[in-house]
């Protein structure tokens, strides 16, 4: 019953980087089952600018994720309808007033699953963020996208909600995302510790806990699957 030994410490595997043709030889090595739900996250910076490539990636692996996240769509109410991946459905949020940000989640059409309007609709004290939450197969699944340089304070306090929220239904959840929060930097910042600490909570732990993003002097995490 202790959550420490029991939990999080099972869950305390290095995640791996892998190349598309690596991802793919680890496909055939471990026969991943279809039949389970999986779950893919990008960060686009603006999808229909890339949405070919996109497509020809997404089609380039030997694996069909059950759902694919993408933040940062940079998607409006003209070009909605130009986001499309073959064989997927889609449910979109978009900064229809502004511009940036926004969140896709693509479903494989062999599946069905229900918009959550309750969760779809929560206040983040003004901030730009924004999310998409379906179920699926008994189990929440949603995307959010944090924009930089926001009030962290305000954030973990309308997050902390939202979870309370989540953690209503039996069902079991997954919250991947670009959070624009380094855990990186968790002892050496009170608010990102704060958000950890609230994520664990609520029997939540991050999947990924090694670099996202690399610049010439730094890397980040900020991009994670929780």
């Amino acid at each position: 019953i202790d959550p420490d030994f029991n939990f999080l410490r099972q869950n305390c595997k290095n995640s791996a980087y892998y190349l598309d043709t690596e991802f793919n030889d680890l496909v055939k090595k471990n026969s991943f089952c279809d039949r389970n739900l999986s779950l893919l996250h990008f960060n686009a910076r603006s999808l229909l600018n890339k949405m070919d490539d996109f497509v020809y990636f997404i089609n380039s692996l030997d694996f069909k994720f059950s759902i694919i996240a993408v933040t940062e769509t940079w998607a409006n109410e003209s070009n909605e309808t130009a986001m499309h991946i073959p064989g997927y459905n889609r449910y979109l949020k978009s900064r229809h007033n502004r511009s940036g940000g926004g969140v896709a989640l693509f479903v494989k059409d062999t599946l069905s699953f229900k918009v959550r309007v309750d969760l779809n609709t929560c206040s983040f004290d003004c901030e730009d963020v924004d999310v998409a939450f379906i179920d699926i197969d008994k189990t929440t699944i949603g995307v959010i996208y944090r924009p930089p340089g926001g009030d962290l304070l305000k954030f973990n306090q309308c997050y902390s909600v939202l979870l309370d929220k989540v953690s209503t239904s039996k069902n079991k959840c997954l919250i991947c995302g670009d959070f624009n929060i380094n855990l990186l930097k968790y002892e050496a910042h009170s608010e990102t510790e704060n958000f950890l600490n609230d994520v664990f909570s609520h029997f939540q732990y991050p999947v990924i806990n090694r670099p996202t993003r690399f610049c010439q002097t730094t890397s980040t995490l900020i991009d994670n699957i929780y």
